[in-house]
């Protein structure tokens, strides 16, 4: 088995990681506290061990968000970054979207779908545009 190497870090790049792995298996979960600490429709992680993760840069705050996990957090700018369960303490479920290239991971399944909000599925059914361009003017905040 061959392994890969993933990188990706914070919004403002105060924390980063270094997973190292032979498999990164990516889920999705519609979970209400994974709803609310991502403030999007499910939160996607991809999950390694502890032996395959290095973080530089400013450790993650972790807190408690149940009796049954730990989640963390950038201690700057708040970025979510992984959800830990006491069951599996040394797997870390790492927010795919914090990688580098998140294109690189595609998500094989998905837990709490009795509690997914009922609109993500009506996206494709919405206008779109390449950019924040509804109006013809650039994104007056640049690239957000």
């Amino acid at each position: 088995m061959s392994t890969v190497e993933l990188t990706g870090g914070c919004l403002c790049g105060a924390v980063r990681y270094r997973a190292r792995t032979g498999s990164a298996h990516a889920s999705v979960c519609h979970c209400r506290m994974c709803q609310r600490w991502n403030g999007a429709p499910f939160f996607t992680a991809f999950s390694v061990s502890a032996d395959e993760i290095e973080w530089q840069g400013t450790p993650p705050v972790e807190w408690r968000s149940s009796d049954i996990a730990v989640r963390s957090h950038c201690g700057t700018c708040g970025t979510p970054l992984y959800w830990k369960g006491d069951r599996q303490p040394t797997c870390f479920d790492i927010s795919l979207m914090t990688l580098d290239d998140p294109s690189v991971l595609t998500p094989v399944d998905q837990i709490w779908s009795t509690v997914a909000a009922h609109w993500p599925g009506v996206l494709p059914d919405l206008p779109a545009w390449p950019g924040d361009d509804r109006e013809g003017e650039p994104f007056a905040r640049g690239s957000d």
